[in-house]
């Protein structure tokens, strides 16, 4: 399931959805043209971990962006703007929201059908 889920991420991030219109002045200097993906540079997208962990009675999966600005990428808000004192409006684009709710022509995350799969395929090691 965690491979599957980590490529449905990758395909909800990199919808054309979130298409940014604007140019953005790099800290280097540079000016990256529009319009195009969240994806970028593709440090956010390389940054999500993924940790699963059982115990007797429970499984728990915990995924994590680990880029700084994974947060205001994906909910929005103030920034301030590269050399300049003044602050714009970074719109939020919630590719992990959408993806587990169905949302903005992303389809939804079949979490049951993934997780049925490997239960059924852990009772087949157990009891053939």
């Amino acid at each position: 399931m965690q491979r599957e889920l980590k490529l449905q991420l990758d395909n909800a991030m990199s919808s054309t959805v979130w298409a940014w219109p604007n140019q953005t002045k790099r800290q280097n200097g540079s000016t990256v043209g529009s319009p195009r993906d969240i994806v970028d540079t593709g440090y956010l997208r390389s940054s999500l971990s993924q940790t699963l962990s059982h115990n007797a009675t429970t499984s728990t999966f915990k995924g994590k962006y680990k880029a700084p600005y994974a947060n205001i990428v994906h909910y929005g808000g103030m920034i301030q703007n590269f050399g300049r004192p003044d602050t714009s409006y970074l719109p939020g684009r919630p590719w992990i929201k959408a993806l587990f709710e169905g949302q903005n022509g992303i389809p939804k995350f079949a979490i049951k059908h993934y997780l049925q799969e490997q239960l059924e395929a852990e009772f087949q090691k157990v009891f053939g």
